[in-house]
This record gives structure tokens, C-alpha cells and sequence, in this order.
């Protein structure tokens, strides 16, 4: 069975992750666009993610597309990238799923994600896809049908032309990047080398298995770059996941930020210049957004989870610059997607203009909008009789954790359950559309206080593994 989540159509591999389904999403996208441009295609270092891309070429082509096929594993934003003049573009990933995971994510024009309407159309097709034409993949190099390539210069170049280029070259203290094994490694080095900057990309090496970890920018994932930032005194660093869209950032002394706090401090060096700079963002993020946008005028416009509505929101506001959710960041003027290689160097070059510790400029941002706060998120599996227990007690009987003395402004089940407190903190329980995981965020004005509205939150779903 194929089943579309928020971001695409992921499965275990030899599961439901197969290349009778993966041949399935081809026919359907086949289905559904005329055969005109030509489709990038790529893939990421999971394990036969090259044979998976090869057989969802093998079907478009007999179909009547033509296919730019990425021979060595890409990032997910050089194929949004790539799809910003041609009908869609495919990325074989599960992203920061577990190394067992594979996935497809779709591109349409204008390097944007499909839409959940047109999601459930192709899973519609795809499911009831019986005989399915295929044409050999070295019959069709061989006619032109596809054209392999190695080359990442296009998406490269456009990183170049939107990043500081000399305040990164400037930079003195050395900056660690974390590709996690993933397929941003190459990207990263090529673009390091390109810019003359003193950064050094470590976990650079191909790993279908991740070291049996999740390649996600998490904090518990990052040891051995909080490790090498203090051996090599860094300024700071990044990390991305397995294909390239997720990012998070540490400061120089090892602490680990989200993009709730690194989008947080883009947003006011953007604000600070004047120009019109709307913010899109979920439930999830930070309340220090908010802040900001009503110190400069400017407005926040909330967007379910899923950069898929991030990016519409985006489209229908024009003065909308950043899009955000706690892992990603998309600015405007470069994709309508979370990009973690643009964002990441996009905000190097910002903390390089400020001229002081990472650490510092964070302290003094939440000062500056007198908005105290920690934020926490967590992940955490369960089985199908935890999911029944859980949607009956939040959405059902709409039970509610204790809040520790704070007055609770408001309740909302637009996207999960949000529950705002005075002066703006939260507290969010969503179940997650791409793996089986409930998640939770707070947002305190303490770290201990985030900690214990973690717990009650906890007590009331009865979960409290959670995934590393």
C-alpha cells in the first residue's frame, strides 16, 4: 500500500518501500503531467537509493519523458532547485528517517513541494496501477532519453550569488559543518573550496546506515561535532540530515540551537535593514518571532505543518521573505523549500557580520524583545493502541496537562493540540505525517520550566521514551 505523508511517500525498504511501488508514484506522475522539460531526478546515500532512481527513470521514459539523472548522491534542494523550470522533480530520500527508510519526495514547477490535493491524487493512481511500461535505463542514455550528469554548478552558483561571500571569507575561527553522512557532503566541500572559507566539513564519508543513528540534526546526535568545536576552538558550527533540508546550529561553546532561535535571529538582522519581510511559520515555532514582527510592523502568518503550506502561505503573501519550522528555513528569494546548505551558510555569514559569539547574540536577541525563553521538542514512537489512547484523550475527551501557575490563553486543534500561555510560550502535541512518532514542543521562559511542562505533557499521553 502507498500511502503519501507530509513530505512524500516514505516505507521500510523491501517493505512497503519497493521498486513495484516506487514504479507505482512513476506511473502515477506519468498519469498526471504532459511530457514536457525534462525531470531532474537524484537520489541521497541510502541503501540502493541509485537502483530506485534508475527504475523510476525506467518508467518515465517509456512514458515520453525525458530525465536529467544525478549519477552521485545530491541534497534535496538541488532537485527543488532543478525543478524550478520543468513540470516536477523527484528525490529519492526518506530524509532523517531511520537508515532502514527510503522515500520519494516530489518537486512540482517552481521548486516547491506537491500539495496534499495533488499528493492524494497520485496515491489514488498509483494504488490501482496495474500493467506499467518500463524502457531499459541503458537503452534510454543511450538515445538521449536520459542524460546522466555529475555537475551541481547551477544549484551552486545560485547558493554563491545570495550568501556573504567575503564577510564568510573573513571569517578567523575556524566553523565545523555536520553532514551526518549524508548527501550533502560533496555540495558542502565544493562550496567551502569555492568561497575560501575557514570551515571544515566533517561525517563527509558515504553511509547508507548512518551509523545505525537517524541522520537528523538533532542535539543527541551531535556529540562528536560539539566535540570537534571545542578541539578545534570553533566559532561555531552547523549540522544538516541525510539529504539537506534540515538544519540546526551549535555556538562555541558546543549548545545546540533549532532554527526557532537561529530563524529568530535572521528575521531581526532582516528587519533591521526595513525592508517589507512578512514571517510564515507553524504552531511549533518560537513566540520570539512574534516579537520581532511586531517591533518592526511587519507580520507573522501561520501555516499548518509541512513546508508544503509554509510555501503557499509564502506565495500568497508577497511581502512574505522567510518561511520556518523548527528544522528547516526558506527564504524567497532562493526556493519556495527548506534548504539547510543555503540557510546554514546564509546565516555563517550573518553571525560573521555581527562580530560577536554566537552564544552572545542569542542572549542579547531575547533581551533585546524582553522574551525569555527555552525551547524543547521531542519525538516519541508508539504503537497503535498508544496512538488510539492518545488521539482519544487530546482530541476526543480533550484533556489538558497542568500549566504550572501560567495563565492559558488559548487552546487550538488546527494543527494537533496548542496550548498558548500568557506572554506567548506554548506547548504543542502533533502526531508527525512522515513516521510513526507523536511530537512535542514547549516553549518556557526557563529551561527547568520547559522541563517540567515536558513532564506533565508526558504524564498526559503516558509516553516517555523518547526517540533518539
Amino acid at each position: 500500500m502507498i500511502k503519501f505523508g507530509t513530505s512524500g511517500f516514505r516505507g521500510v525498504i523491501a517493505q512497503n518501500f519497493t521498486k513495484e511501488n516506487v514504479q507505482k508514484v512513476a506511473f502515477a506522475l506519468a498519469k498526471t503531467h504532459k511530457s514536457e522539460g525534462t525531470i531532474p531526478l537524484g537520489f541521497d546515500n541510502r541503501f540502493m537509493g541509485c537502483h530506485f532512481a534508475k527504475w523510476v527513470a525506467e518508467v518515465l521514459v517509456a512514458y515520453g519523458f525525458k530525465v536529467k539523472f544525478f549519477e552521485t548522491s545530491v541534497p534535496s534542494p538541488l532537485i527543488a532547485f532543478e525543478t524550478a523550470n520543468n513540470p516536477f522533480g523527484i528525490m529519492i530520500t526518506a530524509s532523517h528517517n531511520p537508515y532502514y527508510y527510503n522515500g520519494i519526495k516530489l518537486f512540482k514547477i517552481g521548486g516547491r513541494e506537491f500539495t496534499a490535493e495533488e499528493n492524494a491524487r497520485l496515491e489514488k493512481i498509483a494504488n490501482r496501477a496495474k500493467k506499467i511500461k518500463t524502457l531499459d535505463f541503458d537503452v534510454a542514455k543511450k538515445s538521449r532519453q536520459i542524460v546522466c550528469t555529475k555537475s551541481l554548478s547551477a544549484y551552486q552558483n545560485a547558493v554563491l550569488k545570495n550568501v556573504d561571500k567575503s564577510a564568510l571569507k573573513a571569517i578567523q575561527k575556524p566553523f565545523i559543518i555536520n553532514a551526518m553522512g549524508g548527501s550533502s557532503a560533496q555540495c558542502l566541500n565544493d562550496l567551502i573550496s569555492k568561497l575560501g572559507a575557514n570551515a571544515k566539513v566533517i561525517n563527509a564519508h558515504v553511509n547508507p546506515n548512518f551509523g545505525f543513528g537517524l541522520p537528523a540534526p538533532y542535539q543527541g546526535n551531535l556529540g562528536d561535532q560539539m566535540a570537534e568545536i571545542k578541539a578545534q576552538k570553533a566559532g561555531f558550527g552547523f549540522a544538516l540530515d541525510g539529504d539537506g533540508d534540515r538544519v540546526s546550529f551549535l555556538d562555541e561553546n558546543g549548545k545546540f540551537y533549532d532554527c526557532n532561535y537561529i530563524a529568530a535571529l535572521v528575521y531581526d538582522n532582516l528587519c533591521q535593514k526595513g525592508a517589507p519581510c512578512d514571517f510564515v511559520k507553524n504552531c511549533a515555532m518560537t513566540g520570539l518571532i512574534d516579537k520581532i514582527a511586531a517591533a518592526h510592523n511587519q507580520k507573522v502568518i501561520i501555516a499548518k505543518t509541512g513546508f508544503k503550506h509554509t510555501a503557499q502561505k509564502m506565495l500568497e503573501n508577497p511581502n512574505a521573505f522567510l518561511g520556518a519550522e523548527s528544522n528547516g528555513i526558506a527564504f524567497a528569494n532562493h526556493l519556495l523549500f527548506k534548504d539547510g546548505i543555503f540557510a546554514g551558510l546564509k546565516i555563517a555569514g550573518i553571525i560573521a557580520q555581527n562580530q560577536r559569539p554566537l552564544s552572545k547574540q542569542i542572549q542579547a536577541l531575547k533581551k533585546k524583545y524582553n522574551y525569555p525563553c527555552e525551547v524543547l521538542e521531542f519525538a516519541y514512537p508508539h504503537t497503535d493502541s498508544q496512538r488510539a489512547f492518545i488521539q482519544k484523550t487530546l482530541f476526543e475527551e480533550k484533556r489538558l496537562p497542568k500549566s504550572l501557575g501560567l495563565k492559558v490563553e488559548s487552546v487550538s486543534y488546527d494543527d494537533g493540540l496548542k496550548i498558548t500561555y500568557e506572554n506567548g510560550y506554548r506547548g504543542v502535541l502533533r502526531f508527525s505525517g512522515n513516521e510513526n512518532v507523536i511530537r512535542l514542543f514547549a516553549e518556557m521562559p526557563t529551561q527547568e520550566m520547559a522541563e517540567k511542562m515536558i513532564a506533565e505533557y508526558e504524564k498526559l499521553i503516558r509516553l516517555k521514551t523518547r526517540q533518539e
